[in-house]
């Protein structure tokens, strides 16, 4: 009955079990989840234990699905989407919270739906606005709005409506000079335009592809920062005429040229890079003809030859090539077709009699 001990014992479990499988597995059979749960229900109203009590749910989770099982069954979304409710003015109830319920849903459709049920998108949110000078708050929100919209295009429609769309351009803004903020904030972005052409328009009529083109231009060294505006522009063009037409007057060529030049040991921005460019390239043959003009056939060659043994890359650069090879004789023919043109003009032109030069007046002013 003291809060003091709870906390102080809570937060021992927390350190415990923080990057400790063996102690996880071995408080998880102890009854860890149903202590926390009972924890949490009969200190509803106290921020400070549920705070780290988020924490050490977060902490308890690992790669063993069992053991995030074993935290989802205790009911632990329930108690946390509660004390999230309860609590929005306290920072730490709503980064621990956002902590534990990505942690324990992650990678499940059958949890996310329950955690999006009970309010956890809608608490998402409200705690993003509230707390938006967080970059703590704004990183973990977003990695549960990320998990949660993941797959699920019912997901992706909740995020929007409940103005997720919006949050996270604000957390961009705000947070403009923090990659690891907006390397969160654009996977959701990414997620949100993904299998769905309602909500890929909604996504870039709110401006996203050309906060994403800042960010790019601003961190233009990040590599983990440059994964993501390859994968989220990538998203943003698909079967979209409009925006790769828009991308490209934006200077998305140039931007993925240098990209790949400046990261090409990096094989995730190589084969995400090369993606996004097939799928500008596809269907556009003006796009496919500035590709190989900028000389990314080139470019590609290399990034395949440098990272042979990526699935990612190998892919995505084969089919991108695909694309470059039909521009390069698209080009061919055109040169072709220009030079019979002008070896047929001068030959009309040397049957012309040539006339003989008059002088003209030109009046002038005086």
């Amino acid at each position: 009955d003291n809060p003091k001990v709870v906390s102080h014992a809570l937060a021992l479990l927390w350190s415990m079990v923080t990057s400790h499988e063996v102690n996880k597995a071995a408080a998880l059979d102890r009854g860890a989840a149903e202590l926390l749960a009972q924890v949490m229900a009969k200190w509803e109203d106290d921020s400070t234990i549920l705070s780290v009590a988020c924490g050490a749910i977060a902490s308890l989770t690992s790669s063993e699905p069992a053991h995030r099982k074993v935290l989802y069954d205790a009911k632990l979304t329930t108690r946390i989407c509660n004390a999230m409710l309860a609590h929005e003015s306290v920072e730490s109830v709503q980064l621990y919270s956002c902590m534990a319920v990505w942690s324990v849903s992650a990678n499940n459709q059958h949890r996310g739906e329950r955690v999006v049920a009970e309010g956890g998108i809608k608490r998402c949110c409200s705690c993003m606005q509230l707390h938006l000078r967080s970059a703590e708050v704004q990183m973990a929100a977003c990695g549960l709005l990320c998990s949660l919209a993941t797959g699920s295009i019912h997901h992706k429609d909740v995020v929007i409506a409940e103005g997720g769309l919006q949050r996270i351009l604000a957390a961009m803004t705000s947070h403009k000079n923090n990659p690891d903020v907006l390397c969160r904030a654009i996977s959701v972005l990414r997620s949100l335009a993904c299998d769905s052409n309602d909500n890929q328009k909604t996504v870039l009529a709110a401006g996203a592809l050309e906060k994403v083109m800042t960010v790019a231009a601003s961190h233009k060294k990040r590599s983990t920062v440059q994964q993501q505006v390859a994968g989220a522009i990538g998203n943003f063009i698909y079967k979209n005429m409009d925006t790769k037409n828009k991308a490209i007057s934006s200077g998305v060529v140039d931007l993925f040229k240098s990209t790949m030049a400046m990261h090409s040991g990096d094989a995730a921005v190589q084969g995400l890079a090369c993606w996004a460019l097939t799928n500008l390239a596809t269907g556009h043959t003006e796009a496919q003809k500035l590709l190989v003009r900028a000389g990314f056939a080139e470019t590609v060659f290399a990034a395949k030859a440098n990272h042979i043994h990526d699935g990612l890359v190998g892919t995505a650069s084969s089919a991108l090539m695909v694309q470059l090879e039909a521009a390069e004789q698209l080009l061919d023919e055109e040169s072709d077709e220009e030079e019979q043109e002008e070896g047929a003009f001068q030959a009309e032109d040397r049957k012309r009699p040539t006339l003989q030069r008059v002088s003209v007046f030109t009046p002038s002013q005086t």
